[in-house]
């Protein structure tokens, strides 16, 4: 019986998890993964597998780490914690490759989007003490905002509001490398149209965390940064957390931003003026840091009961405030990630279980969501799935240039109609380059098939009739040779 309950548990994350837009790629991935569940839950001799902690779990995260970090595809933290209790915390790479300076716990990154339950938080304090009605017009707290009538807190936090995401304007590029208030970055997106209607549907975008972090500053009458200090930051003691005020800012102890290049190198990541984050993934922190908020917040240290309800509440589906709501290695769990030029991080809570796995990394991949599952599974001693082959060799001349090309994706892809140009570099490997973005390496896994170093993500070539890829797919998306 316990066998099949564990088999049954299995299929359900299947489906859950994979979900019937699924690409056949994934599709693949994902039964891969479910065999090796259900070939753990036949020879299971119990319901759960013992939990995996002490020198066994060092061991075995080394070894899963060792390909990443021989390819220059991770360095950084990775923590695992069940309650207040440290099981594994542990440095991998260089903070500093220049001085060759390594990880430490002590060492601050910044986080990206895992700076969003920060502000929800902060919201939500607002909310506690009767400054904000989640549900009220926005035209309350912002008298003449553009569709302030119909827009509310709620929408902002649940990435409901129809407002366009920031990100993905033409002129983000050039923002990014200026200084702004919040009043100059609302501007760029307040007199634009909505794309829906509010509430009609879910749709990611950061321009509603700047935003709320624009309201925060009108309520409380304090700047983002010096809110967040007073009411989150110094009462739980989160001494290596913060906000920068400015981008000149000396942050002892923060490690430098890194990207891939090529298949296997690194170099400096772009400059960012933090901030164009402020509200949506500015803050920085270390690992220890950001256990203890996450301890705070669901052991009701910081929020009252309701505030808590309504965070994680999926107010649509696998949607909380700040937070995502979903299942990972058969258990429901609290989850965000980010991703900034030069960092990447991941934090999963396994409330059921009060566990916690937080994966922090100074190198623009976005391996640590991966990296954070398969750590997870390991410590609840259960299957992972296994990294792909990463030493694979270039492809030979002729098939790479039979993939060199430019391919358009389309209007549902993360960023619409985006072109993607690839090339062949002089050491034969390919690389990735978006239209007004930068190259990523691919990392040969199979045939017609790579990994896109900066997303972690799997892209397949589709061979034409005449020998030549005649498109990409990149998930379920699509994309079609668009040169001649």
């Amino acid at each position: 019986m316990a066998r099949f309950l564990l088999l049954l548990s299995a299929l359900i994350d299947f489906i859950l998890e994979g979900g019937i837009m699924a690409s056949i790629l994934c599709f693949r991935k994902r039964t891969a993964a479910l065999l090796a569940l259900v070939a753990a839950a036949l020879a299971a001799p119990g319901i759960a597998a013992a939990a995996v902690a002490g020198p066994a779990l060092e061991q075995a995260v080394d070894a899963y780490l060792q390909p990443l970090l021989r390819t220059n595809n991770f360095a950084g933290i990775v923590l695992v914690a069940r309650g207040d209790e440290i099981l594994f915390q542990k440095g991998y790479g260089l903070a500093n490759v220049e001085h060759q300076v390594p990880h430490r716990p002590s060492t601050r990154f910044h986080i990206a989007s895992v700076s969003k339950p920060f502000t929800a938080a902060a919201i939500m304090l607002l909310v506690e003490r009767g400054r904000i009605d989640l549900h009220a017009p926005l035209s309350r707290l912002l008298p003449g905002f553009p569709n302030g009538e119909r827009l509310t807190v709620h929408h902002l936090l649940s990435h409901t509001s129809g407002i366009p995401n920031i990100n993905g304007f033409p002129e983000y590029d050039a923002i990014q490398y200026r200084e702004h208030s919040l009043e100059q970055l609302v501007a760029y997106f307040r007199d634009r149209p909505l794309g829906f209607a509010p509430g009609e549907r879910h749709e990611y975008s950061n321009s509603n965390y700047n935003l709320l972090a624009y309201i925060i500053e009108r309520v409380s009458g304090l700047s983002y940064g010096a809110f967040l200090r007073r009411e989150i930051l110094e009462p739980l003691r989160l001494a290596g957390a913060g906000h920068p005020s400015r981008a000149a800012e000396i942050v002892p102890g923060l490690a430098d931003g890194y990207a891939p290049e090529g298949a296997t190198g690194l170099e400096r990541a772009r400059y960012l003026d933090w901030s164009v984050k402020t509200g949506n993934g500015s803050l920085y922190a270390t690992a220890g840091d950001l256990l203890a908020f996450f301890r705070a917040v669901h052991g009701g240290r910081l929020l009252n009961p309701q505030s808590l309800a309504a965070s994680f509440t999926p107010h649509t589906p696998n949607v909380g405030y700040g937070w995502f709501v979903t299942r990972a290695n058969g258990r429901p769990i609290h989850h965000i990630n980010g991703r900034s030029p030069g960092w990447a991080a991941q934090a999963d809570h396994y409330f059921d279980d009060g566990v916690t796995v937080i994966v922090l990394s100074n190198i623009y991949a976005g391996v640590t969501t991966p990296i954070a599952r398969a750590v997870g599974a390991i410590h609840f001693g259960l299957p992972h799935e296994p990294l792909p082959s990463l030493a694979a060799e270039p492809p030979a001349p002729a098939a790479a240039a039979a993939l060199v090309g430019t391919y358009r994706l389309g209007a549902d892809y993360y960023v619409p109609n985006q072109l993607l140009t690839v090339a062949a570099g002089a050491d034969g490997h390919l690389s990735a380059t978006p239209d007004a973005g930068s190259p990523t390496g691919l990392i040969p896994i199979g045939p017609n098939r790579f990994l896109m170093r900066a997303f972690w993500m799997e892209m397949e070539f589709v061979p034409g009739a005449d020998g030549r890829a005649a498109e990409i797919r990149i998930e379920q998306f699509r994309g079609p040779r668009v040169d001649p």
